[in-house]
């Protein structure tokens, strides 16, 4: 009965946007694809540099995550 419980707290932990089973969104194939682009537009606009790379450490079940917030500092790359 324990691993059931540790099971929905893994579920309830992660985020899933588009769902999953029989339920699961029917866009989500083109989420992936969009999300990528969404991201290169950004960092062909901006500069992102990690404020604390040193302090960052992986941890995750599903899919790897960082223990702790990404710290960040954005600066507009003029054109």
């Amino acid at each position: 009965m324990t691993s059931g419980v540790k099971n929905q707290h893994m579920i309830l932990k992660n985020f899933l946007p588009s769902g999953r089973g029989l339920r699961m969104c029917t866009g989500a194939s083109s989420v992936i694809p969009h999300g990528t682009l969404v991201l290169a537009c950004l960092t062909s606009r901006f500069g992102i540099d990690v404020l604390n790379a040193d302090e960052l450490e992986p941890e995750g079940v599903l899919y790897l995550e960082p223990k702790r917030p990404v710290l960040c500092r954005i600066t507009p790359i003029k054109p």
